[in-house]
Parts: C-alpha cells; structure tokens; sequence
C-alpha cells in the first residue's frame, strides 16, 4: 500500500505559500520564454488550420464542482483526473479547471498518462491555479522503484498546469523512452526532481518553470536527446542534472540562482546555446569525468552567457578530457581546468557586461545544433587565480571565423557568501502572454497543441550522498544539502545493518570528482589499502543508488556492511 503524506483537500500551508511565491515571482518574469509556443486544440467549431474539433474529443474535469459519475461535457464535468484517463479515448484532450488534484480529492497517484492523451490546463499562467499534488510507486525499467506524480506515455502533451510531489524521495513527472511534449508548466515543491528523463526518450520540453524543488529541476539519463529550450530553473540544487549517455539539446532558458547552474557526468554530451546562467551560488556548469559539454565551436558559436555565478562559470577541474567553449560570455577569471576557447583573444571590455535584455526576448532556432567533431587543438588550462593581469574583467573572445560571437569565460572564486547577493529573482522579461479565453462554466479554452518526444530520467546529483536522505513531511522545498561529516551522520542513524561505501583511491583526478559528488567524503584505510569513504547507509537501496552514481562516473565503488 503506498502511503501519502497529504491527508485532506487544503495544501499545506508551506507548499501553498511556495507556490503562490513561485507564481507572483513568474507573474513578474513570464516574458522568459514565448518565443516558440506550442497551443492546445482549440475547442471553439475550428481551429486556425480549419479542422473542427469535435466536442467529443474533450473531457472536461473540476475538483470542486465535477463528479466521476458525469459524462465529461463542459457543464457536467468528472471529478478527478483518474477518472477521465480511464474514459479517454486516443487523442482526447482533458482540460482541467482550477482548483487541487490530490489523493484527498480522489485522484490515485501515480497518473499514467496514455498514449495520444493530452492534460489542458492554463499555460498563459503557466498552470497558476490548476495544482496537481501527490504521488505513488512506479516501477522503471530503468531504475526500479520510484515515486512519481506524473509517468508520461508517447505522443503525449502536459500544458499548463503545476506539478508537485511532496513525498520521499518524489518527482514531479517521470518521462522514460516516451515522446511527450511538455509545455507552459509549472514545477515546485517536489522533494527530489521537478522532471526525470531518462531511456530513449525525445522529449520537448519547452517554457515551463522550475522552482525550488529539492534537488534537480530536470535531470536527463540513460540515452535521452530531449529539447530542453525557453525554461527558467530557479532556487533548486541543481538546475539541468545530465548523467549516464544522455545528449540533450539545451537552448535558451535562465538557468539562475540555484546551487550550480548545469552539471554534466558520466558520458554526457549535451550541447548548450544561448542559455543564460547566472547567479548561481557555487558554479555555473560543472563537468566531471569523461562528460564532453559542447558550449559551442568556431562554426557554431554557443552564445551562452555566463553572470554573477559566486565561484566558477565552468568548473572542469573534475573532467578527463578538455572542455570546447566558443562563443560564449564568460569571466576569464571563473575558469578552472582544461577549457579550449578555440582561439586566442587580446582583452577588450574592461567593464563588467551591463545586464543585458534577456537572450530570450527574441525568436530562437530549436534545430538541434550540430556537435563539432573533435575538440580544438589548443587548449588554455585556467585554474582559479591563476590570471593576474585582468582582474575584474570580462573577455570577449571572438571566434576564428569572421562571424561575430561574444565569448565570455570563467573562473571560480567562492565568495565567503555562497548565497545569491539579491534575493529577488530575474523571471523571464517578457509581458504575460494574453491570457486564455475561459467558458462559461470556468474553463480555459486552450489554443492548438503539437506533440514531442520526452523521456525519463534520473537524478544523480549530489544531494549529498554522505548522508541518509530522508526528505522533510511535510517537504521543506528548500534543497536538501547536508554537509555534516560522517561521525555525526553515524551517530543519528537508527540502530540495525548499517551499509558503507568506499571508493580505492588510484588517482587525484577520481579524488576531485569523489569529493565532487559527495563533499562530506573522506580518506581512510580498508585491509591496509588506502580508499574514500563515500557515506555510510541504512539501507541497502540508498548504498546501491550511491554506487551506481560513482560507477556511472568511471570509478570502482563497493559497499560494506558494517553490522
């Protein structure tokens, strides 16, 4: 039997205050990312391509005033979701009027969308109002059980509506080898990731709002190339997670005010374009291991622009192989490792970049960028501190093409304040998009709708893995970031089997990526050989997860049992 945390119809009242903090904060902002707008169908007599939409292939819910005993229509809409996913036929549109969706409510997590079904709610508001809440066990192919509110088929849309998943270990919608499209949502409040993508998965996911979920606001895993274009991801751990072989295309969002901007692992390849990251407490980007990010090439600049991030902007002191960064707008002085910038440039500004209109005020491309197919062949290794002449400066470097593209690169200098110097957060510039025409009874009618590909994905980032993780009930929606070391770790834990993974030491390069991943880490002796003592666990899924995090990163983790 799954258990929930929320017994009764009223969200508590820390989740609604961060919620109606996320949306006035998106009020302030929503011009971030419009530019390229997927519609739902419209259910006026027709669309703008003709088509009439047959009343038929709607269903409409509310939680306050529908009923799981009515037929769908408009004026006697069903109650729950679940219900409605149970009646839908292929390619249903179900529009849901404002209100909670809760197991209170009598909804059963988690909800599988099926395939050709599309979930309707506001994406003008992207979802204000229009609250799913709760989640169940889910078991994925890829990494057995997990606890999700949303598990997302093929040819599926989600469109304006908020998503939150205040159980252990929660997300908020689990995408695995599917296609779906995701759209003008928001994401908060989930204790472990707002979305997971992972398998195959193709997904687009596209103008949503990632804010304050415990640890990822996305993380993309296995083989999964989604688009990931025109978000915002603020006040999380991580905003993009990337691990295991995933390539996604990641093209202008605000990546802004969270731990560390982007952390790229394992064999990742993704490819980053006009992204602005900044703001973020500890790095901007952050590759490890054989990650391989692609921030842009003499062909195909990144234009990425690097602000205000309190460490460094591109952290490669943990990666194997240089990192090729051409295009973008960085501060030379927040860079550390191998970073190739494919080209020498003599300093030009002096002055640090003004704040520059939001990159997403104009249209964007969303082909997939190509990837260059080797690295340049200089390569600049700039460790922090290390470039004395140009303090406080920004570099333009060009690249060797004649095409223009302001490059700006980083180093990391942690500040004796990690934490973001204004604590107001920088939503997308443009003006709300013009709200949707509600009916009669109180629905929106939404505009046309497309679908895409989508997948699942898992979270390997570092809520640090030191620790048991028992996420807050109810969720604080804060990141859960321990930093004790292990003997007060220990010393809490309940009394039974306790589960100790160690890491041998063979080289300093797999030293930093270690203390990366869990900073608590620490040297000890195990039968006269040197290792890392990663974290000590009670159980053993928790000890196992931790070592397929370090495996996945070329190290060779094993567990103990201590008792």
């Amino acid at each position: 039997m799954v258990k929930y945390y929320i017994t009764n119809s009223v969200v508590p009242t820390l989740l609604q205050a961060t919620i109606q903090v996320s949306f006035l904060l998106l009020g302030m902002n929503l011009g971030l990312a419009t530019s390229v707008y997927a519609q739902t169908p419209s259910l006026s007599t027709n669309d703008r391509g003709g088509r009439i939409i047959s009343q038929e292939n709607v269903l409409f819910v509310n939680p306050t005033s529908g009923d799981d005993n009515n037929n769908g229509r408009e004026a006697t809409p069903l109650r729950t979701i679940t219900r409605a996913l149970q009646v839908a036929q292929p390619n249903t549109v179900i529009v849901l009027g404002r209100g909670t969706y809760s197991s209170a409510n009598g909804e059963e997590f988690p909800l599988f969308i099926k395939s050709g079904i599309s979930i309707q709610g506001d994406t003008a508001s992207k979802g204000r109002g229009i609250l799913i809440q709760g989640g169940g066990e889910y078991l994925s192919r890829s990494f057995g059980r997990q606890n999700t509110t949303l598990v997302v088929g093929n040819n599926v849309t989600i469109a304006g509506v908020t998503i939150t998943n205040p159980q252990g270990r929660g997300y908020g919608m689990w995408i695995e080898s599917t296609n779906p499209q995701i759209i003008g949502n928001t994401f908060t409040g989930s204790v472990q990731d707002g979305i997971a993508v992972t398998g195959n998965a193709i997904a687009k996911i596209s103008q949503n709002y990632f804010y304050r979920n415990g640890a990822n606001g996305v993380t993309v895993s296995g083989s999964a190339r989604p688009e990931i274009s025109e978000n915002i991801f603020q006040q999380t751990g991580f905003g993009i997670n990337i691990a295991q072989n995933a390539e996604p295309i990641i093209t202008g969002n605000q990546i802004q005010y969270n731990r560390a901007g982007v952390i790229v692992q394992a064999n990742a390849r993704p490819v980053l374009r006009q992204n602005l990251i900044q703001g973020n407490r500890e790095d901007g980007l952050v590759a490890i291991a054989q990650a391989n990010p692609d921030l842009g090439s003499d062909g195909e600049p990144g234009n990425n622009d690097f602000r205000n991030n309190a460490r460094y902007d591109i952290n490669a002191n943990a990666a194997k192989q240089p990192i090729l960064s051409v295009g973008n707008r960085i501060d030379q002085k927040k860079i550390a490792g191998q970073v190739n910038f494919r080209g020498s440039a003599a300093p030009i500004a002096a002055n640090p970049i003004s704040p520059a209109p939001s990159p997403f005020s104009s249209r964007l491309s969303l082909n997939r960028p190509s990837r260059p197919s080797r690295l340049a062949s200089t390569v600049q290794t700039n460790t922090s501190n290390t470039n004395t002449n140009n303090t406080n400066t920004t570099i333009i470097n060009p690249v060797s093409s004649n095409r223009e593209a302001p490059v700006r690169e980083i180093v990391f200098a942690a500040p004796d304040t990690p934490t973001p110097t204004t604590p107001s957060i920088i939503p997308p510039n443009r003006p709300l998009r013009q709200q949707q025409v509600s009916s009669a009874t109180g629905f929106p009618i939404p505009p046309s709708l497309t679908n895409t590909n989508s997948q699942t994905t898992y979270n390997y980032l570092q809520v640090n893995p030191t620790t048991e993780i028992n996420p807050p009930q109810p969720p604080s929606i804060q990141p859960p970031m321990p930093t004790g070391n292990l003997g007060a770790v220990a010393s809490n834990m309940p009394m039974g089997t306790l589960y100790r993974v160690i890491v041998p030491i063979r080289t300093n390069q797999e030293e930093e990526i270690i203390k990366y991943l869990a900073p608590g880490a620490f040297r000890t002796a195990w039968q006269g050989q040197s290792v890392i003592q990663v974290g000590v666990f009670s159980s053993t899924f928790n000890a196992e997860q931790m070592v397929r995090i370090l495996n996945n990163n070329g190290l060779q983790a094993m567990i103990q049992q201590l008792r």
